[in-house]
Order: structure tokens, then C-alpha cells, then sequence
């Protein structure tokens, strides 16, 4: 019996690691089960935002993700140490004692940005407040933290102060949108953006896309600057008035080219809600600095649309001598209101001119079918993947499911979409739209073996609690670092169980009494084909 059981599971074994080698084809990925990143937090009411996500790129079995805690206002950054598929929320908050809270109500963008500096550093933008300061509409400060300890302890620099400001110099700083880092000179050059207003100044201003700047690491600022500033066109709306372009919800997003060109991305606009009330049509505009900040030229991405949201801007090397922007968006072209389509387009002439805009889902439009508020990300080797909120598995708009697709040819065809998400997402709990609107593009950070996802999710609450969780999954191109692919993984993992079991029988031989251990199922493979 010894020997039949020997050469069963070295028959099994050879079985199992064949299987290993061909489930981590370049044709496939392979996604984990989803898992709670925050099971740390047992509270009934807890309400996370969907996180940002940063990928260690000296070791992708590290990861951090930055969320927000809406009941608390607190402001917190989660560790993975296996790719993604556990979390630990970390004790050191990177909110200084001074500004107590992190949270306001501003949707469609993240509020916890993060970046990557030198040695490790890990930068994050926030707003900072406290009662003192008036709520969530006005006076909010913005907060740069910084930690050379992976999140262990924080240092904390005030980049923009609006505490005690009164009558028409009461600030609206939010949300803080984009963090960027070049890492090139002596010391870090820490770039932070943000929507700014002046909501109490008459006549109503247009929202500013502003960008302070830092060139000792994040130490100190200067003067935010606003690149909006830069577009002086004006429109004229339906009842024939002009209406600056500057900026609505113009929530910036920065990228860095190999020179250190600074790029901010953000749609223009009239001021307010003027435009639910007069729709103007206004392009997505690119500003581009080549002086750390100071000044900006400005240029129009796309035709003019009545709505444009969701917006990043990445660069890779590829693509010519000034590399590749690629940008993304969410945008219905000749309505303001309603379903949405996930576009990209891209330059490789820093941005003075762009592809035509390219619809990457592949639901059919005319279905009106809502992809919404898509997240970008690039890996080190220049794979470009994209990932959206989708609601194809339920025309009903209560369910929702993130969507993926990547670009390993430097944006010119698509992968088919890939369902992230392991179960679609109830929106009937928690706030994403019917209770106080507030929706982040999903997270997402890009290693040359994997995608890292993480998102806001509401499988663990109920109408009462209402909780609403951070999950997480992995789509895996290939072997994690000096690991074992998950097929390995697993299949090691079922030898071990079967020959701890053939131990247990051979013990057992004798009584009669032999006991069957389940075997766990392998995770899902999804084959990739190319969409054009």
C-alpha cells in the first residue's frame, strides 16, 4: 500500500507542476480570489473609499494602498507583503494631530493620492482640517506626508494653509487629485495638485487646477501655482455670456516625462453648476512646465464635450524620443449627463499633439451601458493597463463590477475585458452615489508580473450598518518575484495536503476509517485576445 500511494503522488505531482508551467502563458492572466484588505476593522458602520495603490518597485511582493475611513475622517495606509493578498492596516497615521480630518464629499477622483520617492519613500497628498475650520466646504488645508520607514511613522508638511481665512478669502482646497516625484536631481522634487476655489468671491470664479512644488524633498512649498491661468479662452453659453474655461471640477493629474517635463491634465469649464444650467462644451487641456511649476503651456487634448471626468495621464519611454503620454477619460460625446464610455489617447510629441480618442471596453456604446471614473497605471516593463467601474452585469445601475484591460504595444490594440471583480458590487449600501455621491476610480498599481487591485466593496454590510469595505485581487502575468506561480503554489499546497493524507491512511490502514480531504479549486484563468 506504501508504494502504490508513493507512486500516486509522484504521478499527481508531475501532473500538478505540467498544469503550473502552462497556466502563466504570456496569452493569460490569472486573477486571485478576492480578499477583505480591511478585516483589520470589525466596526458595524465602517465606510472605506476606494484606495490608491502603490507596487514597491524594487520588491512587487510589497504593496501599500491609502483610503479614507468617511465615518471616522481618518485618513489610513494598508501593507501587503504577499502581492496584494493580505492586508495589514498600519498603526501610524500620516494625519498630523493639528488636522484631525481627511475626508470631504468630492467624488469621481482619489483623495489619498500616493508616489514614490528615492529609497523608498512613500509620499502622500491629503486635505487637512479640523470643527474649527467650518465643515467640508471651506478652509481646507493641504497635507503632504511622508514616510522612509514604509509607513512605520510619518513627517508632515503643510503645503497649503487655509485655517482662520474669512469672507471672500475662505479657500475651497479640495480634493487633493495627483502627487508626482522626480527622483532625477539631489533631492526629491515633490510636485502636489489640487481643485481650488474661492466659493465666496463675486462674481463666482472659476475651480483652479493648482500645483505647488517642493525641492527639498517635500520639506517645504512655495506658492501654489494655477496652471488653469495659463488657458485664457472663453465661450459663450446658450444665453450668449462668456464663460471662462479655466476649470469646473478640474481635479488635476500629473505625470513626469524621462526629462522631467511636468504634464497636468484637467478639463475646462465654466465656474459652478453654470454648467447644468447652460451646458458649455469644453476640451480636456494639458498643461506642460519645463521649470519645476512656475509656468505652464497649455494645450487642448480633444474636441470640445459637455462633460469630461475621470481623467489620468501617465508616460512610459516608449514610443519615440520624447516617449508616450498616454491619457484616459471617461466622457458620452453630446450629452452631460447620463451612461459613460472609458476613452485613451495618447501623444508621443510631449503633448502638442494627440491620438484620436479610442473607446477600450469593448460593451457595445449603444447599449448606454455606464463605465465610469477609470484608473491608469503603467508597469516598469510599459505594459499600460486600464481599469473601470462597469455595469454590464446589471442594466439596473445597483450593481457594479471592475473591468480591466491592459496594452502591451504601447497602446495601439487592447486586451479583451477582464472581470476583476469576483461577485458584482451592491450600490444599494453604502454611499456611492444615492447617499452622498461618493465615487473613486477603483485602485490599481502595475508590476512587469502583475496588476495589484484593490476597491470599495459592500459585500460584508447591509442596509442598517451600511459598511462598505476595501477588496482586493491580483492579476498575475507570470511568477511574482523569486515565488512560485499561484498554480504552483497551489499545487504544492495540495501535495502537501495529499501526502499528509496518505500519511493519515497508512496510520489509518488498519481501522478502516480513512478521511477525504477537499481539494481547493485552482483560481480562475481568463485567456486574453487582442480587440484592435
Amino acid at each position: 500500500m506504501k508504494s502504490r500511494t508513493t507512486r500516486s503522488l509522484v504521478l499527481l505531482a508531475v501532473a500538478l507542476v505540467a498544469v503550473s508551467g502552462t497556466a502563466g502563458a504570456a496569452s493569460s492572466v490569472r486573477f486571485t480570489q478576492s480578499s477583505r484588505a480591511t478585516e483589520d476593522d470589525q466596526v458595524p458602520t465602517r465606510t472605506y473609499s476606494s484606495p490608491d495603490v502603490l507596487v514597491n518597485p524594487d520588491n512587487p511582493r510589497e504593496a501599500f494602498a491609502s483610503t479614507l475611513e468617511m465615518r471616522t475622517r481618518r485618513c489610513h495606509v494598508l501593507h501587503s507583503t504577499d502581492a496584494g493578498r493580505s492586508w495589514t492596516m498600519l498603526e501610524a497615521s500620516p494625519q498630523p494631530a493639528a488636522y484631525p480630518f481627511c475626508f470631504h464629499t468630492s467624488g469621481g477622483v482619489t483623495q489619498t493620492p500616493m508616489a514614490w520617492g528615492r529609497d523608498g519613500t512613500i509620499y502622500m497628498g491629503m486635505v487637512g482640517w479640523g470643527e474649527e475650520d467650518g465643515g467640508v466646504s471651506r478652509n481646507l488645508s493641504v497635507i503632504l506626508a511622508r514616510s522612509t520607514d514604509k509607513g512605520g511613522s510619518w513627517q508632515t508638511t503643510v503645503v497649503r494653509d487655509a485655517r482662520g481665512k474669512q469672507g471672500p478669502e475662505t479657500e475651497n482646497n479640495r480634493p487633493v487629485s495627483s502627487v508626482a516625484v522626480d527622483t532625477s536631481g539631489s533631492k526629491d522634487v515633490v510636485y502636489v495638485a489640487w481643485r481650488s476655489s474661492l466659493p465666496l468671491a463675486q462674481p463666482p470664479q472659476p475651480a483652479n487646477a493648482v500645483v505647488a512644488v517642493s525641492t527639498d524633498g517635500g520639506e517645504s512649498f512655495g506658492e501654489p501655482v494655477s496652471v488653469s491661468k495659463f488657458y485664457d479662452k472663453t465661450v459663450k453659453d446658450k444665453e450668449g455670456k462668456d464663460q471662462p474655461l479655466g476649470g469646473r471640477f478640474p481635479n488635476p493629474q500629473l505625470a513626469l516625462d524621462g526629462e522631467g517635463a511636468l504634464y497636468a491634465l484637467f478639463p475646462g469649464g465654466p465656474p459652478s453648476y453654470a454648467q447644468f444650467e447652460n451646458p458649455v462644451a469644453a476640451p480636456l487641456l494639458v498643461g506642460r512646465s519645463t521649470d519645476k511649476g512656475k509656468t505652464f503651456s497649455v494645450t487642448e487634448l480633444n474636441e470640445p464635450s459637455l462633460y469630461y471626468g475621470g481623467h489620468l495621464i501617465e508616460w512610459t519611454k516608449a514610443g519615440g524620443e520624447q516617449g508616450t503620454l498616454h491619457a484616459v477619460f471617461e466622457d458620452k460625446p453630446g450629452q452631460p449627463q447620463g451612461d459613460r464610455d472609458i476613452f485613451y489617447q495618447r501623444s508621443t510629441d510631449g503633448g502638442s499633439t494627440w491620438s484620436e480618442p479610442k473607446i477600450v471596453h469593448d460593451e457595445d456604446p449603444k447599449q448606454l451601458v455606464g463605465q465610469f471614473i477609470p484608473n491608469l497605471a503603467v508597469a516598469p516593463n510599459g505594459r499600460i493597463d486600464i481599469a473601470w467601474w462597469d455595469f454590464r452585469n446589471d442594466p439596473g445601475l445597483y450593481l457594479n463590477d471592475v473591468y480591466y484591460t491592459y496594452s502591451e504595444d504601447n497602446g495601439e490594440t487592447w486586451a479583451k475585458n477582464l472581470r476583476v471583480t469576483d461577485r458584482s458590487i451592491n450600490r444599494r449600501i453604502g454611499p456611492w452615489s444615492n447617499n452622498f455621491d461618493m465615487r473613486q476610480p477603483p485602485g490599481m498599481a502595475s508590476a512587469d508580473e502583475m496588476a495589484v487591485f484593490a476597491w470599495d466593496d459592500t459585500r460584508e454590510g447591509d442596509e442598517v450598518g451600511q459598511a462598505q469595505d476595501i477588496f482586493s485581487a491580483v492579476g498575475q502575468f507570470k511568477a511574482i518575484g523569486t515565488g512560485s506561480s499561484n498554480a504552483l503554489r497551489y499545487a504544492l499546497a495540495i501535495l502537501a495536503g495529499m501526502a499528509l493524507a496518505g500519511v493519515i491512511l497508512l496510520g489509518l490502514s488498519g481501522t478502516g476509517r480513512p478521511r477525504r480531504r477537499p481539494l481547493q479549486p485552482e483560481p480562475e484563468v481568463r485567456e486574453t485576445a487582442s480587440v484592435g
